[in-house]
């Protein structure tokens, strides 16, 4: 709380001018010593000060951060020790279904001991990112969970009988592709193109098709095998939008969706209504007119089932307030 403290000795206005003056004259970059020279060209002694006070509890929690890292093991094991564990102490009852679901996080940032969460993800917001450091750490923990997903699916087997095991994620990662880090409010192939692992049950995908998230609900509760995924197309839709504004990153309200059909694929700006992007994976330099065309039918045959969905939603709400109100 402290350290929360600290940093909000700025006022918005404060940090807000700040910026401009240091982006004005090129010094937002700058070692810490041209940045005070430059407050103090245009009078920002009582600002100068504040920051000096920020910076030193910065040097605090850097130590901290160094000296308690390797006592926690965090944030390279950000629980999955813990959660092989616990599994260790389960005793499941063979006679029934058993579901077990795992969200593992040591390959999501942060990739070092932070003590003032806020402050660390302000500056990831405002652009302080050391590229190098964010793509080593992901590799090391990257491998660092595969071990830990081996010791974990050999317990698994152990325990339960022929197990159904998939294995994948909710989203990539971003590590400097387009200009930006972390995953954020994208639709770049980086953050929708995901690991997908299945154990346990035979699975067909038609040739040239998608394979979808959702699909994963029928894997699961398919009784007949093989299971038979046939997505032509497939989509993904964001309600929000990543951006840089004076160099840093701001979530703002957009609508957008992302086509996946056959060999290629578009982007649709619902509140522009208009196409952004256009990519072909088959070495072609561009998307066919007619595939341009089925993608199009698959937009508004996707925002149709949204549109029926919400009146669905909205009715259900209205039936249920009449019915509480007549009780």
């Amino acid at each position: 709380m402290k350290g929360l403290l600290i940093w909000n000795i700025l006022s918005s206005e404060e940090v807000k001018e700040t910026k401009e003056i240091l982006i004005r004259e090129g010094k937002r970059n700058a070692p810490y010593i041209q940045k005070a020279l430059t407050l103090l060209k245009y009078g920002k002694l009582p600002t100068l000060l504040k920051l000096v006070v920020i910076e030193g509890s910065r040097i605090t929690s850097r130590l901290l951060e160094t000296l308690l890292s390797p006592i926690t093991k965090w944030p390279k094991d950000k629980g999955v020790s813990k959660t092989i564990g616990l599994i260790r102490r389960i005793s499941p009852n063979t006679d029934k279904p058993v579901f077990l679901l795992i969200n593992l996080m040591e390959v999501h940032e942060p990739y070092k001991l932070v003590i003032f969460q806020e402050r660390y993800h302000d500056r990831i917001r405002q652009g302080y990112i050391d590229a190098d450091f964010w793509r080593k750490k992901y590799g090391e923990f990257s491998l660092y969970l595969a071990r830990k997903l081996e010791e974990l699916l050999k317990l698994i087997e152990i325990m339960l009988d022929d197990p159904v095991i998939i294995i994948t994620s909710d989203h990539g990662q971003l590590l400097g592709e387009h200009g930006y880090f972390g995953h954020g409010r994208f639709l770049y192939d980086e953050l929708l193109f995901i690991p997908l692992y299945i154990k346990g049950i035979e699975v067909r995908v038609k040739p040239g098709n998608w394979i979808s998230l959702k699909d994963l609900y029928y894997v699961i509760l398919e009784q007949e095998e093989p299971v038979v995924i046939d997505n032509e197309y497939v989509v993904a839709e964001t309600f929000q939008c990543t951006r840089k504004e004076h160099g840093e990153n701001v979530t703002v309200p957009c609508h957008k969706i992302a086509v996946y059909y056959k060999d290629y694929k578009g982007i649709f700006n619902v509140d522009e209504w208009k196409w952004e992007e256009w990519k072909a994976y088959n070495g072609e330099r561009e998307v066919p007119e007619e595939a341009k065309e089925e993608m199009m039918k698959i937009v508004l045959k996707h925002l149709k089932k949204g549109l029926m969905m919400r009146k669905a939603r909205e009715l259900g709400k209205r039936l249920k307030a009449k019915k509480g109100a007549s009780s």
